[in-house]
Order: C-alpha cells, then structure tokens, then sequence
C-alpha cells in the first residue's frame, strides 16, 4: 500500500473492497460450511486476513455465544470497516496485523484463512504457517482458500494498468497444492486435503467484473486509467463487446485443510 494514502483513502479502497468481494465471500462460506470439522459451538475461531469481516457473522453464528472469532488483517482501512460494521457483536474483535501479531493470542480451536495466503511473500511464508501451527490447539484445523491460478482477463488488465509484465500480478505467492501439502508437512500438520478447485463466480456484468479486479487490488489496478482502446482490446480477445454483458471470474484456487496433531 501506498504510505502516501491518507486516512479517507485507506477507508474508501476498503468501502470499495467491501462492497466488491462477494466472490471470495461465496468460496470462503462453502469452505467452512462443506463438512468441516471447523467451527463449532464454543470454539475460538480466527481469520486470519478477514479484510472487510465478511466472513465473520457465519462465523459468530457458528461458535454461538460461548464461543469467540478474532479477525486479523494488515490493512488498517479494512479493519475500520470491519470495527464499524461488526461494532454489535460482543464476542468479536478485530486486530490490525498479521500472523505474528496474532500470535500471542488465546489458542484457538480453528484457523480459517480466505484468499490471503497468496499475497504473503514466499520468504515468509513458512513463518507463517509455523505461526499459525502455534496458534492451534492440539486437534485444531486450518482451513484456507488459496488463489492458484488468476483470472486470465484480470492479469492482463493488471499489466496494462501497472506497466509490469510478471506472470501472475493478481497475486504474489500462487502455487499448486503441491507446494502447499509439502509446506504443511515441513511444518507438522497432517493434511486433510490440498486439492486443486475452480473458482467460477457469476458476476452482474463485465463492469462488476473489472470493479471486483479494482478493489482486490485497493484500488491500484484501476481499469477506468485506460484507452477504450487499450480496455477493449483485452476484452474482445475474450470475445467481450460491452461492460454490460454478463460475465463470470473464472480463476483456480487450492483447497487447503490441514490439522495439527493432537
């Protein structure tokens, strides 16, 4: 993030990120939600990269009272968001930060992580899983969304907007599951699964698919920055005539449930 930003604009790119990221609000649901030993009544539950905390009210509802969510996130604006929104809920508190920052907290009975792990850099990656394993009580999950694979049309509208040329700009850290069983396993989790999923999302329209390209990015990759031409030369390749034509994000993600040893 740029540290020029003022306040008004950290909180306006995480307004704009809330209100764009029902995509991976709709694969971070059926990931809890799909048979996962997860969440439960009781538990201390933390989402780890919550961003905006849309996650957090299923999570509420499936702790009850008794229970306990944590939302971390290194964005100060989403944060915001989320403290404003979730201001109510009285077993709820949101921290600014990372894994290292949570680290310290109350064991937890679970981890869920949705589409955040790709954006921690390679070199501290396995910190971060040895953080989370920390974190965990014995018989405890994680869980995790993982982008692998981006949206083709979102990469190449991220070149133009950026002027960069790297394969994958939508995210830093996307690997195959592979990469993420053998990173567990070095850690000490046994793996549930990594399994390699679609990502299919139907948006409103190709308009609504660029402004979810926007906010994921806090608002960095702004496709209104450029030419019709240079806009509509991307999007005809994919056969797109218009922003108003229904559209869907397609991309790759990787399944991830792993569990610490009791």
């Amino acid at each position: 993030m740029d540290i020029s930003q003022s306040h008004d604009d950290v909180v306006e790119h995480a307004d704009f990120y809330d209100r764009n990221s029902s995509p991976q609000y709709t694969f971070g649901k059926r990931l809890f939600e799909q048979g996962l030993k997860l969440t439960e009544a009781g538990h201390a539950i933390l989402d780890l990269g919550c961003g905006t905390g849309s996650l957090i009210p299923d999570l509420v509802k499936k702790v009850g009272p008794g229970g306990c969510v944590v939302g971390v996130d290194p964005d100060a604006g989403r944060i915001a968001v989320a403290r404003k929104s979730m201001s109510t809920y009285r077993n709820v508190r949101f921290i600014k930060g990372t894994s290292s920052d949570a680290f310290y907290l109350e064991p937890f009975d679970g981890v869920i992580s949705n589409f955040a792990m790709h954006w921690v850099p390679e070199s501290e990656i396995e910190s971060t899983f040895t953080d989370i394993y920390g974190m965990l009580k014995p018989g405890g999950h994680f869980a995790a969304n993982i982008t692998m694979q981006p949206d083709s049309i979102a990469n190449e509208i991220c070149r133009l907007t950026t002027g960069r040329e790297e394969a994958d700009l939508m995210c830093w850290n996307c690997q195959p599951p592979s990469y993420w069983q053998e990173l567990s396993q070095a850690v000490g989790f046994e793996v549930v699964r990594a399994s390699e999923e679609p990502m299919i999302n139907p948006l409103q329209d190709v308009e609504a698919f660029l402004e979810f390209v926007h906010a994921y990015s806090d608002g960095r990759n702004d496709w209104r920055a450029l030419t019709s031409d240079e806009l509509f030369g991307v999007l005809r390749k994919h056969g797109i005539q218009s922003l108003d034509e229904p559209w869907e994000y397609h991309a790759l993600r990787v399944e991830l449930v792993l569990r610490k040893p009791e």
